[in-house]
């Protein structure tokens, strides 16, 4: 198999080998997972982009493409929701 780092899985069906980062926020990126969720956890408390590049050395660039992506999902769900209320409050009028 080529995948080295991290589990593969081979689809039953056609044969095809995938990561388990396969369809997640995390696919693509080259990083370990936990270093990964370390930065995500430090970005969802407010610790500034500046400070994470500054202490693990990473590019500013990368770090706000990183919170992009997890942002995004995030972003679907709460449209959802938002809309799904405005649903509810509707419904109780009549």
């Amino acid at each position: 198999m080529h995948c080295r780092n991290r589990r593969c899985y081979r689809c039953r069906t056609y044969g095809h080998t995938f990561s388990e980062r396969r369809g997640t926020v995390l696919e693509g990126l080259r990083q370990p997972t936990e270093f990964i969720v370390i930065v995500f956890i430090l970005l969802s408390y407010g610790c500034p982009v500046q400070a994470i590049e500054h202490t693990y050395g990473l590019d500013e660039r990368t770090i706000a493409h990183w919170r992009d992506r997890a942002g995004a999902p995030c972003h679907t769900i709460h449209g959802a929701l938002v809309e799904w209320e405005q649903a509810e409050q509707l419904l109780q009028r009549f």
